[in-house]
């Protein structure tokens, strides 16, 4: 199985840098997996929603027909994290072989990008900087992978 997180915005907090080089390299052992950052729009004093547009714009060029979109998004469904490895067996065994996850600037999506993916998942009930989501995130696919080979990281 190949992932992809995709990401608006660069990290620039030094220990949250180290957690997410710390699961990513531990990840490599279940899947191929590649992080992409993605520059923010630095456009001070616009509006939200151009700036939505200006970001949708950007992640578009990173969406497959042949490949399964998902958004980490509030609005999305929330599982746990049994309920999250089961669910990526689930694609794996559907043939799903390409995963994006994409992870928002901070205003999130623009509705162009949320109509165009295959699916949404909520983080969580409570409220993270996209930088949080991102170590948050890659730590809960190792966990589902560990989840998956019955390994006891999960305990």
């Amino acid at each position: 199985m190949k992932i992809k997180l995709i990401t608006i915005g660069k990290m620039d907090l030094p220990f949250l840098n180290d957690g997410l080089d710390f699961y990513l390299l531990r990840l490599k052992h279940y899947c191929k997996l590649e992080y992409i950052e993605l520059p923010h729009s630095n456009l001070p004093g616009e509006h939200e929603s151009k700036i939505m547009q200006i970001e949708a714009a950007i992640l578009y060029k990173y969406f497959e027909e042949a490949d399964y979109n998902i958004l980490l998004d509030e609005t999305g469904k929330s599982y746990s994290s049994v309920q999250f490895a089961s669910q990526i067996n689930n694609w794996n065994i559907k043939g799903m072989k390409n995963l994006h996850f994409y992870i928002g600037g901070a205003y999130g999506f623009h509705d162009s990008i949320r109509m165009k993916c295959d699916a949404k998942i909520s983080v969580s009930c409570m409220t993270f900087t996209h930088q949080m989501v991102r170590l948050i995130f890659v730590e809960q696919l190792y966990r589902a992978f560990t989840i998956l080979q019955n390994e006891k990281y999960h305990h």
